[in-house]
């Protein structure tokens, strides 16, 4: 979820203006295909890959990347951000999956990386349920040790595939409260009384306050400190409401850390480590 186009907008505005949040400014599009070298670098350090193709409830074929940790014994289901692909995210994303000792697969949307299709956010949920289901049916996973794990516009997939399906953790970074929260946020405060926010119906319902408040499970929670896009206080404001026990939650806040790096934080990952250890033994 990106915050300068928004930003843009309410700065050629003059006066009292609405501004519309279309469903496509939640996605950005495009071909790219892992390098060459993919391969090679995950090979040294430490990691086996190999390419995962699922379809789409329209048949479209869609690509993922399955990523494997000597000795892991928990799967990390992976979504990332709105500009997420594995050619130029996934290096990071399999170096998380590392650091957790966990196998994981790293998904790209309809639409992006070597994806087929057009993004919408009913399809890519859906998308979202498939690629579960692509990896709990695989031998060599335990279903219960499945970790959904989203980010940014991969937190509202990951707590729709926790509700649908389970998951022995759900992971939420850099998180929006809510489709509606996030864009009002974007608005700079001495707009506000200015401007009013008008957003596609197709978003609008989406809320992970909602999801949070029904679902039960081990849940964790990290954002940086310094994040402009989805701000800690968001974060904090999904912990207050989660209806998951306190004693199986966590909230992480990574000090000087911003929208998108969390997760290169020494801190982070020894307490996303710990928090797996804890809550799968």
């Amino acid at each position: 979820m990106r915050r300068t186009s928004l930003l843009a907008l309410v700065l050629l505005t003059a006066g009292c203006a609405t501004v519309s949040v279309p469903e496509n400014n939640f996605f950005h599009p495009g071909y790219a295909a892992l390098p060459p070298n993919a391969r090679a670098m995950a090979a040294a350090a430490g990691l086996r890959i190999e390419d995962a193709w699922f379809a789409g409830a329209d048949g479209t074929r869609l690509h993922a990347l399955y990523v494997r940790t000597p000795g892991a014994r928990n799967t990390v289901l992976y979504f990332g951000g709105d500009n997420f692909r594995l050619a130029t995210g996934g290096m990071q994303a399999a170096q998380l999956l590392r650091g957790l000792g966990a196998n994981g697969l790293l998904v790209e949307y309809r639409g992006y990386g070597e994806s087929q299709g057009t993004p919408t956010l009913a399809l890519v949920k859906d998308d979202a349920l498939r690629a579960y289901d692509w990896l709990a049916a695989r031998p060599d996973v335990d279903r219960s040790r499945i970790v959904v794990h989203g980010f940014s516009l991969g937190s509202f997939l990951a707590p729709h595939v926790a509700e649908q399906r389970g998951a022995g953790v759900l992971v939420l970074e850099g998180s929006a409260t809510s489709a509606r929260d996030w864009a009002t946020d974007q608005i700079p405060w001495y707009a506000k009384p200015f401007v009013r926010v008008r957003i596609a119906d197709a978003i609008a319902a989406e809320s992970n306050l909602e999801r949070l408040r029904r679902y039960r499970g081990p849940l964790l929670l990290v954002v940086g400190a310094n994040d402009p896009a989805t701000r800690p206080a968001m974060s904090q404001r999904l912990y207050r409401a989660s209806a998951t026990p306190a004693a199986r939650k966590r909230l992480v806040i990574a000090a000087g850390k911003t929208h998108g790096d969390a997760m290169t934080s020494p801190e982070a990952i020894a307490a996303y480590r710990g928090f797996l250890a804890d809550m799968l033994p």
